[in-house]
C-alpha cells in the first residue's frame, strides 16, 4: 500500500495482494457488500459512485469489453471498463431481486458503503 499525504487529505493506492486481502476479508459478507467492494477495486468507483449503478448504465464495446457509465461522479459523468466478473455479477444480482434496468443495484448510502 502507498500513502501520500495531499493537503488536508491522505491519497491510498493499494497493490494487488492488498486488494486480495480486501475481498477475501469480505468473502463471507452479503453479495451486496461483494459487489461494491468489486465496483470499487476493478472498477475504480468511489463509494458516493456505488449507489447509482444500474444494469443501464452497461454499454457493451466491439473490442469485447463492456463500460460502464458512471453518472454525477466528483468529476462529473465518465465511463470505466466493466471487467466480466463484474458485469456478470450486476446482471445476476438485478435478476434474483427482480431490478429494473434503471433502478439502482445497491440501496444503500455512500456511508453505509464505507463502512
Amino acid at each position: 500500500m502507498r500513502v501520500e499525504q495531499a493537503e488536508k487529505r491522505y491519497q491510498v493506492w493499494l497493490n494487488e495482494q492488498d486488494k486480495a486481502q480486501l475481498v477475501e476479508y469480505y468473502e463471507d459478507e452479503d453479495i451486496i457488500r461483494q459487489f461494491a467492494i468489486k465496483l470499487m477495486l476493478e472498477c475504480g468507483l468511489r463509494s458516493e459512485e456505488v449507489p447509482r449503478v444500474c444494469v443501464g448504465d452497461i454499454e457493451p464495446t466491439d473490442e469485447g469489453f463492456s463500460r460502464l457509465k458512471v453518472r454525477e461522479g466528483k468529476t462529473g459523468d465518465r465511463e470505466t471498463v466493466l471487467t466480466k466478473d463484474v458485469e456478470r455479477m450486476m446482471k445476476m444480482i438485478a435478476q434474483a431481486r427482480n431490478i429494473g434496468t434503471n433502478d439502482p443495484i445497491i440501496n444503500k448510502t455512500p456511508r453505509t458503503i464505507q463502512y
